[in-house]
């Protein structure tokens, strides 16, 4: 039964690897990966799998979501302060955009 663990780690580190080698990094990762199996393998998975994962976008994504119900003006506020910081007519579009959004008087 210890070779059924071996080749599951040897397993799990050929797949990092193929990870490693399509997404173009440093070799230094199969090095890694082979000379520690499963060390090697958490160590990638949280280095450099799990943040190239979709799941960290939809994550973000919903706390961009939860971030706009708690606190819906908050854009708006960013837009003033930036506009007041440097007056350009890039912040000045986006200062009316969201007061618009908002209903809020554009003055001019």
């Amino acid at each position: 039964m210890p070779f059924v663990g071996l080749g599951l780690h040897l397993v799990v580190a050929l797949f990092f690897a193929v990870h490693a080698v399509r997404t173009g990094r440093e070799m230094y990762w199969l090095i890694i990966l082979f000379s520690f199996p499963l060390l090697g393998s958490i160590a990638y998975f949280f280095a450099v799998y799990l943040p190239q994962s979709r799941l960290e976008h939809g994550v973000n994504k919903v706390a961009r979501g939860a971030m706009q119900i708690l606190d819906p003006e908050r854009d708006l506020r960013e837009a003033e302060s930036a506009f007041e910081l440097s007056p350009s007519s890039q912040n000045q579009w986006r200062l009316d955009h969201r007061r618009c959004r908002y209903g809020a008087v554009v003055a001019r």
